[in-house]
């Protein structure tokens, strides 16, 4: 069926038991007067299955008759779509030449249509492509069997409402790594003298270490699609990652507060895990894209492997035309719960053997398991933008990690890794 399309596509009529006329307004009564009075070639499509059909044979034994006339030439064509013994196939083939297009189907179309042209076989030029739509739409009811209705996408964006409204501009007297230490009080970034932040200029503990010379504010909007007066030359990629790089501050100051973890990856990322330090936290509830509830350790120790494993997760924000977070999930591991296996290769072969029958399916499971309700968390993270580093602490784990609880009585570290309850 695909062969009759293509060639119904390239301007030829053509004709099949199944596909009856395919670009042509006419409409053959059976399958004797195609071959004997409408027929230019008869095109024999052969594999092992369709040389033993009994219609396939009388069709093949009509076409070596019209072609015996001795008016047509070359009426027969055989096309070999699988493999098929040369010598075993029907008697009116043999010592003719075969296009095979046993596993390239393009290459033997292409050998078909020049064999055709070759043979200045007619061909017509009106709207095949079209009349071949047409047909696709008739034969299979292309249009009756659409649904049209919305579907439920999983994904690792998370989308992030509006930023605050206003980036306040403060200019002081300090040097690059001065910046490093305000960093520790609030999200902020360094530009020549002025510092970006969207805490207030104000909230930020000088202790008279800084000479605070100016303090502005601009509109986070405006400053995202313009700029700032007083910030000159910066592009919209420029203040685009500027502001990017002030939410990722928070979620790293976020995860410290809550006394995650930090593992740095190869490409220079970082991922946060709980280690063994962290008592309070072994399971979390969460449900998956079918919508069953369930629970999953976030970190357990494999003895076959003599390491502990750790669930971690990589959140990586970006704020401009798109405001989102991209969540990657991780499986570290450990000697004791705390220390790291310090050899990457050795680590990378661990995960390989602990992650070998992890699927797509399972993977998009760890997402969910970690993020179930991180829409209210990127609320929270304007909300509280000026007590950014004390209130996400608070806020934005819980809500990555669903409902955390505590060590179940009586269960061990192996029992409480094992899975979904």
């Amino acid at each position: 069926m695909w062969l009759a399309a293509r060639l119904a596509a390239a301007g030829y009529e053509v004709w099949s038991d199944v596909t009856k006329l395919i670009g042509g307004e006419r409409f053959w009564r059976d399958v004797e007067a195609a071959i004997r009075g409408r027929c230019a070639k008869f095109i024999a499509v052969v594999s092992p299955a369709i040389t033993k059909k009994r219609g396939f044979l009388k069709e093949l034994s009509l076409a070596d008759t019209v072609e015996g006339l001795g008016t047509l030439g070359d009426f027969i064509i055989p096309v070999r779509i699988a493999s098929l013994p040369f010598a075993d196939l029907p008697i009116e083939l043999q010592g003719k030449n075969v296009i095979d297009a046993i596993g390239a189907w393009d290459q033997g179309l292409a050998r078909l249509l020049k064999k055709l042209q070759g043979d200045n076989v007619p061909r017509r030029d009106d709207g095949a492509a079209a009349a071949v739509t047409q047909w696709a739409k008739d034969h299979f009811a292309f249009e009756s069997r659409l649904r049209f209705e919305n579907e439920r996408v999983l994904s690792n964006w998370l989308s992030i409402p509006a930023p605050p409204p206003t980036l306040h501009v403060g200019r002081f007297t300090l040097t690059s790594d001065d910046v490093h230490a305000l960093q520790e009080q609030f999200p902020c970034v360094q530009r020549h003298s002025r510092v970006l932040s969207f805490a207030p200029t104000m909230a930020f503990d000088l202790s008279g270490r800084y000479g605070l010379r100016a303090a502005s504010e601009v509109a986070t909007e405006t400053f995202l699609a313009v700029g700032a007066g007083e910030l000159f030359g910066l592009s919209y990629q420029d203040r685009a990652n500027i502001l990017t790089d002030l939410v990722h501050q928070a979620w790293i100051l976020s995860a410290r507060a809550r006394g995650l973890a930090c593992f740095h990856l190869a490409n220079g990322r970082d991922c946060w895990y709980w280690s063994a330090a962290r008592t309070d936290v072994s399971r979390v509830r969460f449900t998956d894209a079918l919508g069953v509830s369930g629970q999953r350790a976030l970190r357990g120790q494999s003895r076959a492997l003599g390491a502990h494993w750790h669930l971690a997760l990589e959140a990586r924000p970006s704020i401009g035309r798109v405001n989102r977070f991209t969540l990657t999930p991780h499986v570290l591991f450990t000697t004791d719960g705390e220390a790291l296996v310090g050899d990457s290769a050795r680590m990378h072969r661990l995960r390989r053997r602990f992650c070998k029958n992890w699927w797509q399916g399972r993977w998009r499971e760890v997402s969910r398991l970690l993020a179930p309700k991180l829409e209210r968390v990127s609320r929270l993270i304007w909300s509280k933008v000026a007590n950014i580093s004390a209130n996400i602490a608070e806020s934005v784990w819980s809500e990555f990690c669903g409902e955390i609880t505590p060590k179940l009585g009586g269960h061990s570290e192996q029992a409480l890794s094992s899975g979904c309850r």
